[in-house]
Order: C-alpha cells, then structure tokens, then sequence
C-alpha cells in the first residue's frame, strides 16, 4: 500500500490547523515567490534550477512583490502580517517543516535576517521625486 503523497493545499491547511501564523493566501504567495526566484536564477544558470538562498529568496521577494502589487506592495503585506524580511524567513521555515521547500545543511531563518526595509523596498520606489 502506497502512501498518497499531500498535495500543496493540504500541507498548508495542516500548517494553518497546528500553529501556522500567516493565512492561506500568504503560503500560496511565498511558493509564487519561490518558482519566480527559481526561474530567475534558471535564466542566468542556462536554463538549469538550482538550491536558492534565502538572500536569492528576498530578492525575488522584493521584484516579485512590486511586479504583482506595485504602489500597493506594503498594504498587501501589512495585511499579510509580513512586516520585514524575518517573517519570510519565519514563513519559508514552516514551509520546510512540512516538507514542502527543501533546504540546504547551510540554510538558516538567519538568512532571512534585515537584508533591506520594507520602507525602502516598497514605500521609497513609489515616493515623489524631490527637487
């Protein structure tokens, strides 16, 4: 008898039912974030996926936030709960828990420590240019 391998949906509702901290829609965004991050590093790696690290990961965070939300970028993520760049981190950890990102011997919630602002990552590019 085989066990039925879970699907993405079923690991985070059993992440929301046992301590998850963020809602449904904030696991689908950061699994988005992690095949934008995968793509990008494909297309400079002549098409072949590699391990992405947590800076790789914030940084696709940060483009992939902007191209999807643009002016709105901050709201979204106030509304989310993510407020600096530890929640991703917090967020894409749970995610390994359940066995749906894999990580490297090396990886660490640490990686995910203050690499930017949200201010400036998500308020600034948006701001009037001043004279």
């Amino acid at each position: 008898m085989s066990m039925k391998r879970k699907s993405f949906e079923e690991l985070v509702e059993h992440l929301i039912n046992n301590g998850g901290k963020y809602n449904r829609e904030v696991y689908f965004f950061i699994k988005a974030v992690l095949d934008y991050s995968l793509d990008i590093q494909a297309s400079k790696n002549k098409g072949v996926r590699k391990h992405v690290s947590g800076q790789d990961l914030l940084e696709g965070f940060r483009a992939y936030t902007l191209k999807e939300f643009g002016p709105m970028s901050s709201s979204v993520l106030r509304e989310w709960g993510i407020k600096e760049c530890e929640d991703v981190g917090v967020i894409v950890f749970e995610l390994i828990e359940v066995g749906v990102f894999g990580k490297d011997e090396s990886d660490s919630p640490s990686d995910f420590s203050s690499t930017f602002t949200f201010k400036e990552a998500f308020e600034t590019p948006f701001m009037p240019i001043q004279k």
